[in-house]
């Protein structure tokens, strides 16, 4: 496509070329079924953020079996910051993550995210997540997420149990192992999920409130 309403370009790699802040980025309604991770790189500005939206009226599902258990549907890279994504829906990772935040430092990693009105589901490990800073999750829906540990998958007969993932989780900078920072998950419903249903470990200050999480697996 060129990019337009009525011909979109078919990857949200693609149409984040040449994104400025202030921009509004429209997926239409639809399957996508990506044959690979969607890295994102969106750099907008505070009070000018860069909006990535569903377009009015229709819900766009992004779908990719990724080559990695730590690759996700969607992944905003180190670089990406203010940015909005609203009423996307990430699906059917039959092995990695949903919608990711990445970064390997205090230095380079993504920060000022909003993720907002999204649905994570059916993917085999974390829902929403990463090593990032100043990251909002709001009314967002998870479920059948870490299905890597469905039905205990991840508990051996000798009794020992770990290892599964978080469903909505920040996560330490690779470089260094420091934590993130400012996040909030608020008004978001996590259920039927084989991991932790919100975790506020590995994050230096984490408001969390107004969530449900029911049939969550620890």
């Amino acid at each position: 496509g060129n990019g337009t309403i009525g011909n979109p370009w078919f990857t949200p790699e693609k149409a984040d070329d040449g994104r400025a802040a202030g921009d509004i980025i429209y997926a239409r309604g639809g399957v996508y079924n990506f044959s690979a991770q969607q890295s994102v790189t969106l750099t907008g500005a505070s009070g000018n953020e860069i909006q990535f939206l569903n377009y009015p009226g229709e819900v766009p599902d992004f779908r990719c079996n990724t080559a990695s258990n730590t690759d996700s549907v969607i992944r905003f890279t180190a670089t990406s910051a203010y940015v909005i994504l609203h009423g996307i829906t990430a699906s059917n990772n039959n092995l990695g993550r949903g919608i990711s935040m990445s970064g390997s430092s205090v230095a380079t990693h993504a920060h000022h995210i909003t993720i907002r009105y999204c649905v994570v589901h059916d993917v085999e490990e974390r829902g929403i997540g990463g090593a990032s800073t100043d990251i909002t999750v709001e009314w967002c829906v998870c479920y059948n997420c870490a299905m890597s540990n469905e039905n205990n998958a991840q508990c051996t007969s000798a009794g020992s149990c770990g290892g599964w993932a978080g469903i909505i989780s920040p996560f330490t900078f690779s470089s260094d192992l420091t934590e993130s920072s400012n996040w909030i998950g608020r008004y978001c419903t996590v259920y039927n999920c084989w991991g932790e249903g919100i975790i506020l470990l590995r994050c230096d200050g984490f408001q969390c409130y107004y969530n449900l999480i029911p049939n969550a697996y620890s």
